[in-house]
């Protein structure tokens, strides 16, 4: 079976230690990706990427603070439909210093080159740029334990451009998105939230021939805390509709809950099938 890859890679002000900790420990990335399922720490050891992951994952390279790598048995993409239907991957990531910041580099190899695997090439290939510059502001900011995460995932009906609008449009759940240059944003909630901060990653739909999107901002009215939203073409028949809130203070959990019961029922989210 041919197979294509992707790299990926960030500059980050922090310690290669501060960084390997980041990428390793379950309770930081929590964070910024995920509840880790399971995670023995050395060459060998199990992996599970989420909570509600069923494949156990194998730690072929264990070598703090330098390398970190996870090969996955053979899996479907979200959705179904793919040719081959499953396919082993793996996940290489290596953490150089330089110039006292350190360079966090990870490639994602093993998926397929068949064009029904595409949907899911250019969905991790946007994901993990937006997974990524989170964890540089996580990590950069030093947030705290005290992690309260909201999420909605799953397939809808609705196409890419109508998820978008619902959460970025003019009447949508967040607002229309006001530039305000430097990476800087501001905008104005459907329950009147006047929220600024700044843009950690964003591609639009349609962007660079790519057909899904995804916005993430730290916003400063949540003491830095996050949201995120992406949207992309599945390989079965429904599209995906996804969004995080992850708020870094519990005073603002409850808001964050509001917000993400508005998008599950926007999103008119259903479960994936795979």
């Amino acid at each position: 079976m041919d197979e294509r890859s992707h790299t990926h890679e960030i500059e980050i002000d922090a310690s290669a230690e501060e960084v390997w900790n980041a990428v390793t420990n379950p309770s930081e990335i929590r964070k910024y990706f995920d509840e880790v399922g399971e995670l023995e720490p050395r060459e060998g050891g199990k992996f599970r990427f989420s909570m509600a992951d069923e494949e156990v994952s194998r730690i072929e390279v264990w070598d703090p603070p330098r390398r970190f790598k996870v090969a996955s048995p053979p899996t479907p993409a979200p959705g179904g439909g793919g040719t081959p239907e499953r396919a082993a991957q793996s996940f290489d990531y290596t953490i150089e210093s330089r110039r006292g910041k350190s360079i966090l580099r990870m490639t994602h190899s093993g998926i397929p080159t068949d064009s029904s695997w595409d949907p899911y090439y250019d969905a991790t290939q946007n994901g993990w740029g937006s997974v990524f510059r989170t964890m540089r502001h996580i990590v950069e900011e030093k947030v705290g334990q005290d992690v309260n995460k909201f999420t909605v995932f799953g397939g809808t009906d609705l196409s890419i451009e109508e998820v978008w609008k619902r959460a970025f449009g003019k009447g949508g759940i967040f607002g229309e998105i006001v530039d305000l240059g430097n990476e800087r944003f501001e905008l104005k909630t459907s329950l009147g939230h006047q929220w600024s901060g700044k843009v950690l990653h964003r591609r639009d739909p349609g962007a660079s021939g790519h057909d899904g999107g995804t916005l993430t901002l730290a916003v400063d009215q949540l003491n830095g805390g996050l949201v995120s939203v992406a949207t992309e073409p599945m390989m079965g028949p429904k599209n995906i509709a996804a969004a995080n809130l992850v708020v870094f203070d519990s005073t603002h959990a409850g808001g964050a809950e509001e917000y993400r019961k508005l998008l599950e029922e926007a999103f008119e989210i259903q479960p994936l099938e795979t």
